[in-house]
């Protein structure tokens, strides 16, 4: 009957405690350890009798750098003789159990060892014990083994006993005399290991010590003792349930007590992330016009939210600040160790294997290296523009959060992740199975508080009057980055009117007049026409930079750079925009020259849901200046695009404060045909949208004099709050509550609350 593990160490196990945590020591540094001397640890097991193991102490697996492997099986005892005498049990045992280690199908020759790890021993035996086992390793055949025993042979006396005592013990482990090349065989791979433990001032604590000091960052390297001990209480509580370890599993245990390194085997990869994350976020422009505005309370926030969610969303209006918030997160965390950021827009190949060749890594396990991550640095994930990485490179993602969410080792990982009010739908169809499992929470990023407003206009005092002008244009610039485009179109001219955006499309308008920055004339012309060529070779490839031989003239390619527009991909071959919302306006102007055929152009670039935004500020603009909206309306309502489209011309008007003045026409359009087209409106209340569309919807249900049953029709299941309790609710109040706001975060991939 197979003995328990927590009964098989006996006397011995503090002992056996510490022979294996001296192994586990090998393992975190990675480094060669007594009983096989060509190769580095890679795995310490203990009490494996029941896995086949006769010599079940403690097993230690090896490999050299080509990954050829050997296993050290040892049997751990606190004193040993060598002897063959019949009350010796102990050495007869270890002699039986090395022979039938030996005899096992899976034993390696010439690789494997096998023998006894022990803390007291007569000198003069273990050293001709260890001479005869060295003896057997240099002889190539037993004929010139034995020739030392030979008349006239090196061996003494003394070695000539311990041989005859071994032979006579392995014979009665066999069952019958062995041979010459048997006995030759098992002495050429037995080891007898001694470990310095038991005495005051042993030596080999503190050379474990030292190992694991040089594992440790510098900052933590005083706590080697601190962890030395925690490994020895980790090996001492494994033997009882069979543990085993490789280097993953170690590092995780032991980084709650002092951070790591990293493994030297991963040092080149993390290096490369670390650097690769410090210039993913100095691409993040932070500033106002050199202005760096303190949101040190949002990353509090985001702090207090990480302790009791894994996943935390970032989400705002576009130019609202998220990246630069994950932007100072990445920084921070940096200044602690390595960590992994990834950026929509830098995101190269189909899966994590080819994204890490395609940035020089060694193809090392994912598991692994997440987990050296977080021992070393911090183990959050962090990933701007989630809602706009490409199609194709979302396996990256994939593959990373599958990791986090499938292994116990990356249970400590947190997921960081930027990403605009209006992407939430977007990933609940390639996110939401792994995000149902993860607890998620939102970090709002809203417009400047007055406070912060009141920093702003305290360093660009031109910008006071808009910082604290109406509701309409404080809207839009208390958002940093709008409030950064007005800096840089300011023109310190008493006699030219100070501008005042109401919407973000007058914004757009008076950034395009100035050529994207601040110039006149023919300039202006000319940089106007290399953002139509940019914008189009972009949006027609969304997941790649811009290759400069693409482009019809680069004669302003420069000018835009500097002017904080575009920034280089790869000197002299790509650029990209340096903010998505550049595009995004660039894009807009494409549309507006296509005319009546901005449909055509949505088509010639593959209908990329990235753009989304673009037709419904076109909508907006064609609502509130132009005049042929419902036309259009028509128009893309009898196209073959796909629904989303239909459904960003109609949410345009929504989203700008002159909608209120002028609803009419957007009422006849959608009330008509039995609300055919407001049913499709509505829909936005099972997306996130801002609160100036959700109270426009709600201001128009209460003009159309519906039903509640009209909510209900496109799948809401409750009534939006807002939505009050007059008499053509009685029949819906019975079943479904009133005054509750869909919820609607990363986790639910259906938008609902029941």
């Amino acid at each position: 009957m197979p003995q328990s593990p927590e009964l098989a160490g006996g006397e011995g196990f503090t002992f056996e405690g510490d022979a294996a945590a001296f192994y586990l020591a090998a393992l975190l540094a990675e480094a060669y350890a007594p009983g096989i001397d060509d190769r580095t640890v890679v795995c310490v097991s203990v009490q494996q009798r029941d896995f086949g193991e006769p010599l079940d102490d403690v097993i230690v697996d090896f490999e050299d750098t080509e990954m050829n492997s050997a296993r050290l099986s040892l049997q751990v005892k606190r004193s040993l003789t060598i002897s063959k005498a019949k009350s010796n049990a102990d050495f007869y045992d270890i002699i039986r159990d090395s022979w039938a280690t030996l005899r096992k199908p899976n034993f390696r020759i010439k690789s494997d060892r096998y023998g006894a790890a022990v803390g007291t021993v007569a000198t003069s035996k273990e050293r001709t014990l260890k001479t005869l086992c060295d003896w057997a390793r240099e002889s190539l055949t037993a004929d010139h083994f034995d020739a030392r025993f030979a008349q006239g042979g090196s061996a003494s006396e003394d070695i000539k006993t311990v041989k005859n005592d071994v032979a006579a013990l392995l014979a009665v482990a066999k069952g019958a005399p062995c041979t010459s090349d048997e006995v030759h065989l098992f002495l050429a791979h037995f080891v007898l290991i001694q470990f310095d433990f038991l005495r005051e001032g042993a030596t080999d604590p503190p050379e474990a010590i030292n190992r694991i000091r040089d594992c440790l960052a510098p900052d933590d390297a005083a706590k080697a003792p601190i962890v030395w001990s925690r490994v020895v209480q980790l090996a001492r509580a494994s033997a009882g349930k069979s543990g085993q370890f490789d280097r993953a599993r170690l590092v995780r245990t032991i980084s709650s007590a002092a951070r790591l390194r990293g493994a030297t085997s991963y040092r080149l990869d993390i290096d490369k992330l670390t650097a690769l994350a410090r210039s993913y976020a100095h691409l993040i422009p932070d500033d106002v016009g050199g202005t760096k505005l303190d949101r040190t309370s949002l990353l509090e926030s985001m702090d207090a939210k990480l302790t009791t969610a894994r996943v935390v969303q970032v989400r705002g209006l576009p130019g609202s600040g998220k990246s630069v918030v994950v932007k100072r997160a990445v920084e921070r965390a940096i200044e602690l160790g390595p960590i992994l950021f990834l950026k929509a827009e830098q995101l190269e190949g189909t899966s994590w294997i080819s994204y890490a060749t395609s940035q020089g890594l060694s193809g090392a396990p994912l598991e692994q290296l997440l987990v050296e991550i977080g021992a070393a640095g911090t183990p959050t994930l962090f990933i701007d523009a989630i809602d706009r990485i490409e199609k194709e490179h979302q396996p990256v993602v994939l593959d990373v959060i599958h990791a986090i969410v499938e292994s116990p080792l990356l249970d400590n990982w947190r997921v960081v992740v930027s990403l605009r009010d209006t992407g939430i739908e977007v990933l609940r169809n390639w996110l939401g199975n792994y995000l149902d499992v993860l607890k998620v929470e939102t970090l709002g990023v809203d417009q400047l508080s007055d406070e912060e407003a009141e920093t702003l206009a305290e360093a660009k005092p031109h910008l006071r009057p808009l910082l604290f002008g109406s509701a309409q244009v404080q809207e839009i610039v208390r958002r940093p980055f709008f409030a950064k485009v007005l800096d840089q179109s300011y023109v310190a001219d008493p006699g030219v009117p100070t501008f005042a955006p109401q919407s973000e499309v007058d914004l757009i308008e008076n950034w395009w007049r100035r050529g994207g920055y601040n110039e006149t004339g023919q300039s202006a012309i000319e940089r106007q026409r290399a953002l139509l060529d940019l914008a189009r070779v972009r949006a027609r490839q969304l997941s790649r930079p811009i290759g400069i031989g693409q482009l019809a003239s680069v004669a302003h390619i420069d000018d835009l750079r500097s002017d904080g527009i575009l920034q280089d991909a790869r000197q002299g071959i790509s650029v990209r925009f340096a903010h998505d919302v550049f595009f995004e306006w660039a894009f807009f102007h494409v549309l507006a020259e296509r005319g009546a055929d901005w449909i055509a152009e949505i088509k010639a670039s593959g209908e990329p849901p990235a753009v989304a935004r673009v037709v419904e500020l076109v909508s907006q603009w064609e609502y509130t200046q132009g005049k042929d909206w419902p036309a259009y309306l028509a128009q893309t309502e009898g196209s073959d695009l796909r629904s989303q489209w239909l459904r960003a011309w109609l949410v345009g008007p929504l989203g700008t404060a002159r909608f209120e003045a002028d609803e009419n026409q957007f009422a006849r359009a959608v009330f008509a045909d039995d609300f055919r087209l407001f049913r499709k409106t509505l829909v936005c209340f099972r997306l996130r949208r801002p609160p100036r569309i959700r109270t426009s919807l709600l201001a128009l249900f209460h003009r159309s004099n519906a039903n509640a049953s009209l909510f209900f029709s496109v799948g809401l299941p409750t009534l939006p709050r807002g939505v009050g309790s007059s008499t053509s609710f009685c029949g819906a109040s019975q079943t479904f509550r009133r005054g509750s706001t869909p919820r609607s975060s990363l986790s639910s991939k259906s938008g609902r609350t029941p």
